[in-house]
């Protein structure tokens, strides 16, 4: 199922490629600027095919989760979903503080080297889940977690994009999507 999912999406990308040359448009967007960049030979035509691949469904569905998210927590705050629509600023509050309330993803990671922890045996191959969620409500490091607080000050970062070498690339586009939603 995995591998026809993957089909799809190549096959997607593909059209969506040839489409946009057969259509001769050029509307100076961010596809356009990929093509141009595969054409001026910055990038060849795979490097082209498989960054749109990540990029296509890399933000769709958590984008789509936070703003679900989001909107289900501003219908139980009535003053703050009226705020958003007259001040921009405090919308960007609104979209922070729900990274750090709700965080729309879990970061996973392959075990490389067999260790125990708490008398928990984890061997090569396992699967560790991390619900960065559960770190937002973090009462060491966030006061008051369980409260949305758009004006809360935070002294520590949520974890919604991840962190280091595995922090999301698309994290900027992505609070952008969310703050105009």
């Amino acid at each position: 199922e995995l591998l026809a999912g993957y089909d799809v999406l190549s096959d997607f990308v593909a059209g969506v490629v040839r489409e946009r040359e057969a259509s001769g448009s050029r509307d100076d967007g961010w596809l356009d600027e990929m093509i141009a960049a595969r054409d001026a030979g910055r990038i060849d035509a795979t490097e082209l095919h498989f960054l749109l691949m990540m990029l296509f469904p890399a933000g769709y569905d958590t984008s789509k989760n936070m703003i679900g998210m989001t909107v289900h927590t501003l219908l139980d705050h009535p003053g703050h979903w009226a705020r958003c629509a007259e001040d921009h600023e405090f919308c960007v509050k609104v979209v922070e503080e729900g990274f750090r309330y709700w965080s729309p993803s879990n970061i996973y990671r392959s075990v490389t080297q067999a260790f125990d922890y708490r008398d928990v045996h984890f061997p090569v191959g396992a699967m560790l889940f991390f619900p960065t969620a559960v770190a937002g409500q973090d009462a060491n490091h966030f006061p008051r977690p369980q409260i949305f607080d758009p004006e809360r000050t935070h002294t520590n970062r949520h974890l919604a994009f991840g962190r280091g070498m595995h922090i999301c690339l698309g994290q900027f586009m992505a609070r952008a999507q969310i703050e105009e939603g």
